[in-house]
């Protein structure tokens, strides 16, 4: 009975952790000649077109964003670009 117990809690882990299972996206955001662009927002979006996760640039343009397997794409947005 105790091996059976351990085996299913071992496989629902298995699961869980399977499911919830993430990866993470950088990059770098610039403008048309180069320069690195500062407080772009970064949205990982699901294949509902909702918002799963959102992420901001650095003072190099940089980001770091933490998304779930199955999204849609990322979205950008910054004052004055599209």
């Amino acid at each position: 009975m105790r091996k059976k117990l351990l085996s299913f809690c071992a496989m629902l882990f298995c699961l869980i952790s399977s499911y919830a299972q993430t990866r993470t996206v950088t990059g770098t955001v610039t403008d048309d000649k180069g320069s690195p662009l500062n407080g772009v927002t970064v949205n990982a979006i699901a294949t509902d077109r909702k918002v799963v996760a959102t992420a901001v640039t650095n003072a190099s343009g940089s980001f770091l964003i933490k998304v779930p397997q199955k999204i849609r794409g990322l979205q950008f947005s910054f004052v004055g670009f599209e």
